[in-house]
């Protein structure tokens, strides 16, 4: 493959941007491989940190949902006492009236 500045040169390297380049053009930068340039660096960064980024989603979808279960717990539980509550309350009062008609016959 011949270089796209340089076509009477080989390539030795490859941009991000797929361009094949000679020694001269090619400028290696640790972070995101060999760019053709400034602006591909540029680009090249934004497209890593925008990766970067993404990998962290599932991590964060598990955080949100090991939340959402604790909550949904919590709830369960308090919904159990509010039921449990309910019911005694529904048989004090049955007792009650059960009283209060007794005392009036």
């Amino acid at each position: 493959m011949k270089c796209f500045n340089h076509p009477d040169k080989d390539a030795v390297g490859m941009c991000n941007c797929r361009k094949f380049l000679c020694h001269e053009c090619c400028h290696p930068e640790s972070s995101v491989g060999v760019v053709c340039g400034p602006e591909c660096k540029a680009k090249a960064e934004r497209v890593l940190k925008i990766s970067e980024e993404v990998s962290e989603v599932p991590g964060m979808v598990n955080r949100v949902n090991q939340e959402a279960k604790r909550r949904q717990k919590r709830l369960a539980i308090v919904f159990a006492v509010i039921n449990v509550l309910t019911i005694l309350m529904a048989i004090s009062l049955g007792f009650l009236v059960s009283r209060i008609t007794a005392r009036l016959k």
